[in-house]
């Protein structure tokens, strides 16, 4: 449904961190205040998507500097990696030098009003009393038993060796712990104290490279956003190492099209088609940003589009990436705003929770990293791993329009394109845009293949395969994802998330 407010909004995958945000926000903290606890909670209610383990990255807009910045929280790959070692899909050779609690303590010594004592409350009591298992953390549950069993955390999130069902409780007392020492202990708590202290020597004892000396190195970055202008918008974007440029790549594509002359299925080809193109020259986008999103380098593109047929024949050189990750979006009652991100890369991450921590760590080397020479992630020591993690915003002129996100790996920007493109091309309110038919665009065995939810029209369908794409339908509301928008208005806000998970867009309401 479609929420309107006036003193602020949160949206984000699970009703139980949008009321950790919205308390925030009611007890007269600020947007980073807000973001700050939602993720704290997000790693206990998802611990299958996120957790302090992982990476983070964020655009905020403080309203009264009218200023926009990016935070990159991409995890670093330890100094003394083999690069010859073969890369794993789990385990300590997997993991990255987590991001996310730098993110946080930096949000909230920047701009943060409340203390971190204060905003950890929820997540530490969501941990030590137990929550109810939400659903999609059961179905993970399930889908990865057989890997699960084969690691740690195993002991954690399954019950004897078996899933858990909703009637169970997630309980992590060691997080809690975890949590109430970084309370005390603060960003050093994480990299310098007694916690990377226990990661390194859990690494060590389980076949890591990490030294204490990685952890000590790390520290995000505060960087600018990128942008394109669609239609008179301008669309703003984490830069590198986040993959947000293949998003507005494919926004500068369609912006040479006049969309309002298409008819509804070739609308659809078209966003189709800008995909293939933008996930084609993804490595020659990442090393010169501005000349592959310039107007005379997105008309060359655009020409190459045939509006009656599909290009089977361009390829994707690297194969894509369907990741598990959460995000969210806050707006105050200041009019600052905050789109977050936070991820441990594959779900269950490295599937290896260090002993006495509760702390679930990322695998974001075993499913970003490559051995193809010049690829923007090809194994490198202390190299930020290229992230599908992105986040946006929409500016009219200099107002802030709209706030939003998606998780979903590679899939992110795809459906980052067609919500931008239903917000401004179709006009559609914030629900209508995340309660849309989705698509995702896989490439596979040198083929392409467009799932669609099934609630599409046949007639498009048919029309579709008429131009040469291979559709396969998928069940209603299938597709996956949990996105979220904020609309922002000159006196009010109207909000939406996905139907597609077990989030709420929440209102914050002054009586």
């Amino acid at each position: 449904m479609l929420v309107t407010g006036k003193n602020g909004m949160v949206s984000s995958a699970h009703w139980l961190i949008s009321e950790t945000g919205i308390k925030v926000l009611r007890n007269g903290g600020n947007a980073i205040d807000a973001s700050v606890a939602m993720a704290l909670s997000a790693g206990v209610v998802l611990p299958d998507m996120c957790g302090i383990g992982g990476d983070a990255f964020m655009l905020y807009y403080h309203k009264h500097s009218k200023k926009l910045y990016a935070v990159n929280g991409s995890g670093e790959i330890p100094k003394r990696y083999d690069i010859k070692t073969p890369i794993q899909q789990h385990g300590m050779t997997s993991v990255t030098v987590p991001g996310c609690v730098s993110v946080l303590f930096t949000a909230l010594d920047q701009w943060g009003t409340q203390p971190f004592e204060e905003l950890s409350g929820d997540a530490i009591r969501y941990a030590r009393e137990g929550i109810d298992v939400p659903s999609k953390v059961e179905r993970h549950m399930h889908t990865d038993l057989s890997e699960l069993k084969k690691y740690n955390a195993s002991r954690l999130y399954l019950n004897k060796g078996k899933p858990m069902t909703s009637e169970d409780k997630l309980i992590n007392e060691d997080y809690a712990k975890s949590l109430e020492y970084l309370n005390k202990h603060g960003n050093d708590g994480f990299y310098k104290g007694k916690l990377a202290k226990k990661i390194v020597q859990y690494s060590k004892t389980h076949g890591g490279y990490f030294e204490l000396d990685d952890f000590n190195h790390y520290q995000c970055e505060i960087i600018e956003p990128i942008k394109i202008n669609y239609r008179g918008y301008d669309v703003f974007q984490t830069p590198p190492v986040s993959q947000g440029y293949v998003h507005l790549q494919e926004l500068a594509i369609l912006n040479q099209i006049d969309m309002a002359s298409l008819t509804s299925t070739q609308k659809l080809h078209v966003q189709i088609e800008a995909k293939k193109l933008a996930f084609h020259h993804r490595e020659t986008t990442f090393n010169n940003i501005e000349e592959e999103l310039s107007a005379e380098r997105s008309k060359e593109l655009a020409g190459q589009i045939d509006l009656n047929k599909a290009n089977n024949e361009i390829d994707d050189p690297y194969a894509q990436n369907n990741g598990h990750t959460t995000s969210f979006v806050v707006v105050d009652q200041w009019g600052n705003a905050c789109s977050f991100i936070l991820s441990v890369a594959g779900t269950w991450g490295s599937m290896e929770v260090v002993d006495g921590t509760g702390i679930l760590l990322n695998n974001r080397a075993g499913v970003g990293l490559n051995t193809h020479h010049g690829h923007p992630n090809c194994i490198e020591t202390r190299k930020k791993a290229v992230h599908t993690l992105n986040t946006w915003m929409i500016f009219d002129h200099e107002h802030l329009k709209y706030v939003g996100n998606t998780p979903g790996g590679d899939y992110q920007v795809m459906w980052n394109m067609q919500m931008v493109s239903n917000l401004i091309d179709e006009k559609k309110n914030a629900f209508e845009t995340v309660d849309s038919i989705k698509w995702r665009a896989n490439y596979k065995n040198g083929k392409h293949q467009i799932e669609i939810e099934e609630n599409i029209s046949e007639e498009i369908v048919e029309e579709l395969k008429k131009m040469g794409h291979d559709i396969v339908l998928i069940p209603k509301y299938s597709a996956s994802g949990a996105s979220e928008i904020i609309q922002v208005f000159e006196d009010h806000l109207e909000g939406g998330c996905d139907p597609r998970c077990d989030g709420q867009a929440i209102p914050v309401y002054k009586f």
